[in-house]
């Protein structure tokens, strides 16, 4: 039996009943999947460039503006970014947010996996969360209270920040492998393949490096 939806943009679709559920599930997979894989790559991006600080050093000397306005965007939008899958479903009515995403395949599983599956799975990985709720909350404060304003009345300072929501790399770590650890559960939940996190070329950036350091030593 065939039913008619209508999409984001307000065109009507022809879908098979049920399968809606699916295709959102594969949507919210999707979104998820890319945001996590960005989020990676950006911390990933970030350590790479600090470490270079002291083989590259003349180099990103030369460019020290340039430099600060990169090391900031990416922490930047990672802190942003690892908010929007942990953010409380019931602000966050996004398509990037976990509890969200558990709560819509619990609800619609058997339209989307043509059968139950074991209530436990659900409450574990609601356990995953939760057991990172200390680090949510001091990684919400960093976007609250420094990243998302602009006004010194509201912003606090950033050593401040530091000391009331401290934060380190383990911290972020922990919170993207829970995530892809979510994802990759129902990858196979669905029979799919799980997906690869991580996509950044490390050459882009030595190849700067070379061409400055290369006009440097002229």
């Amino acid at each position: 039996m065939n039913k008619n939806y209508v999409n984001e943009k307000g065109k009507v679709n022809c879908e098979n009943e049920g399968n809606i559920e699916k295709e959102n599930f594969k949507k919210y997979l999707k979104n998820i999947e890319d945001e996590i894989t960005i989020l990676n790559s950006s911390l990933k991006l970030y350590e790479y460039l600090n470490k270079s600080l002291k083989e590259h050093k003349k180099a990103m000397e030369q460019s020290p503006f340039f430099y600060n306005i990169v090391f900031k965007a990416l922490l930047s939008y990672f802190f942003i970014g690892i908010s929007k899958l942990y953010e409380n479903y019931e602000r966050n009515r996004s398509d990037f947010d976990l509890k969200r995403l558990i709560n819509y395949i619990e609800v619609n599983q058997e339209k989307i996996f043509n059968k139950k599956i074991q209530s436990g799975v659900y409450e574990r990985q609601r356990g995953y969360i939760k057991d990172k709720e200390n680090i949510i909350k001091k990684i919400l404060g960093w976007r609250d209270k420094y990243l998302t304003h602009n006004t010194k009345k509201i912003i606090e300072g950033r050593e401040l920040i530091s000391e009331k929501y401290p934060v380190n790399k383990q911290d972020l770590i922990e919170l993207i492998d829970v995530a892809e650890k979510i994802i990759n559960e129902y990858c196979e939940l669905d029979g799919m393949e799980k997906p690869i996190y991580e996509i950044i070329n490390y050459e882009d950036i030595e190849n700067t490096f070379y061409i400055v350091e290369k006009n440097l030593n002229k």
